[in-house]
Parts: structure tokens; sequence; C-alpha cells
């Protein structure tokens, strides 16, 4: 963090988990910058009505200062000052099992979070532009399906293409998978008008499902409409065609693959049909082409520089 300050995180230990409560910088008095005390000699914590607390004698370090503003991640916790301390209060009555911070940073179990903490319909969220905000992989609860539907279409952007139901992870239950298109005549200037979510909902049992989405596959500045999926097994294929009057047809075949709580790119297919002489163009590419990508990291324009631009089509 620095030569003069240091980090610090707060973590609660409770019935053998441990939660993330909180993170903070506070910078080195001057006179202590160079001496042997550390942070250990002095800090105290309590807890104290539904809250932790961690003591600091303001001898020894700054809890105020300008430079605090660089480092927005680190300013958790509500300081509270006295003549001679500072406090720091961290809440525990609702423990987190996982915190995502701005810069990236990541706190505590996902795959607890994953396991205890439940998202409703009412709380996916999509942006101006068409995206949802949801983490992939998160927990959701509902009772029926027509929820999660009404809740995307609340937004105008898209109507509900089709639904799948389909044993994906081979579970022995039914896995529902959600299509939409878009609403809007497709413009290249606009990116409200290329997207449409394509909504996985893996089954755990009850009322609960892992939430997976993309918003990118179809149509995209390639103008690529959604036609069908098809499924096999662990497997499920996105069908997608186009057409450019007096030039071309075209048809994509996106296939991914349900394997270990992960979805993942298995193969991709591109096939032109030329209204000229020339034969339809065929572009096949595997895993070995183009990687591990996972369903929600698929897009067009990345897959174009991976499979296109290194075979030179």
């Amino acid at each position: 963090m620095g030569e003069y300050n240091f980090g610090w995180e707060l973590y609660c230990y409770k019935d053998n988990k441990i939660f993330p409560l909180g993170q903070r910088i506070t910078y080195w008095k001057a006179e202590y910058e160079e001496s042997k005390t550390t942070y250990g000699d002095f800090v105290k914590i309590y807890r104290s009505e539904g809250k932790y607390i961690v003591a600091m004698p303001k001898k020894y370090i700054s809890a105020e200062d300008s430079e605090y503003n660089d480092y927005p991640d680190y300013l958790e916790g509500t300081l509270v000052k006295d003549k001679n301390m500072y406090y720091f209060e961290f809440p525990y009555t609702e423990l987190p099992y996982y915190k995502k911070y701005m810069n990236g940073d990541k706190k505590g179990d996902y795959e607890e979070l994953l396991k205890n903490n439940f998202t409703t319909p009412e709380d996916i969220v999509i942006t101006e532009e068409g995206i949802i905000q949801n983490d992939n992989g998160e927990m959701i609860q509902f009772k029926n399906i027509t929820e999660v539907i009404n809740r995307i279409q609340k937004s105008k952007l898209f109507t509900l293409k089709k639904m799948y139901q389909h044993d994906l992870n081979q579970d022995g239950n039914k896995d529902i998978i959600l299509a939409f298109k878009n609403n809007n005549d497709l413009k290249s200037d606009d990116h409200k008008t290329l997207v449409a979510p394509v909504i996985l909902l893996i089954h755990q049992g009850g009322d609960k499902y892992k939430f997976f989405h993309n918003e990118k596959i179809y149509p995209s500045m390639e103008g690529f409409f959604f036609k069908r999926i098809a499924f096999k097994d662990n497997f499920f294929t996105i069908e997608l065609d186009t057409e450019v009057p007096g030039n071309y047809t075209a048809e994509k075949y996106i296939t991914f693959k349900y394997s270990k709580n992960k979805i993942v790119l298995h193969r991709f297919g591109d096939i032109t049909y030329w209204w000229d002489e020339r034969k339809p163009s065929n572009v096949q590419a595997t895993q070995k082409d183009f990687g591990e990508i996972l369903f929600e990291d698929y897009d067009p324009e990345k897959i174009n520089e991976i499979i296109y631009e290194s075979r030179k089509i």
C-alpha cells in the first residue's frame, strides 16, 4: 500500500467459516514511520452491540488524510473519534461470505456465497445498454419462471423468443434456458440494439437455480439472428442465421458444454452460402483453436479475432 501507510483487513471466524467484514488504510504518524513499532503492538479489537470495533491510539496513526480518497476500497468501517483514540466500527449482524471490490480484489468464499445467498428475479439489474449486471453463477430463487421472464421484459428492450427445458448438468432435473429477442431495429451505432440475453438456469434443487447469462451472442454487429437451440446430453448448440439479399446467406453454430459447474465453448461453426458461383465458406473451430472460453465470456468480436485473423480468412 505504500512506504508509510498500511492496509488492514478484518475477518470474523464463526461456525468454522471466515467472513470478511471490511478493510481500511491508515498512515503512520511521522515520528513512528521509521520505528520498530508495528500495529500489532497497539491495535485492540472489541465486540459490542452487533459490531466489531478496531481501536487505535491517535499517537501512532492518522485516520484522516485527503490521500485516503485514492484508496476507495480501503475506506470501510465507520470512523468514530475521541480525544486520544480512533475507533473503526464494522457491523456483524449480517456476516458476508464474499466481497468484491472496485479494484477487482475479492475477499471471502464465493462458493459459500453461492450456497447461502440468493437473489430473486427482482434483483436482476439490466443497464440502459441492455447488459445484465448480475454475477454469473449466482444463486437465484423463484417459484415460477414467469417471474424471471417478466423481469427481463420489464426493461422494454427484450421479448422472450423461446424457452427450453433440458437436463444440462445431467443430475436428473430439468434446467431452464431462455432466449430473448431485441425489440429494436438493429443499428450499428446503438449498442442496445445489438444485444439480447440468453439465460441458463441450472437447477439446484427446490426453487433454487444457478444463474448464467450472455447478451452478446446475437444479433451483434454482424446482424445474426436467433434460429433455435439444439440439445444433446450436456451439450447445447445456439443456431443463428442471417441474409444479405443479393450477396449471401449465413449460418452459425455455437456449441457449449456443461462440465464441472462451468459452461465452456466447445465448438464453433460458420457457413456462408454465396449467391454467385463461389462455393460455400465453411469455418469450423474447436477448443484447440480458441482455448477455454466460458459461456458468459463469449463475444463474437473476440472469436473473429482468434479464428479468422489467425487463419487469415
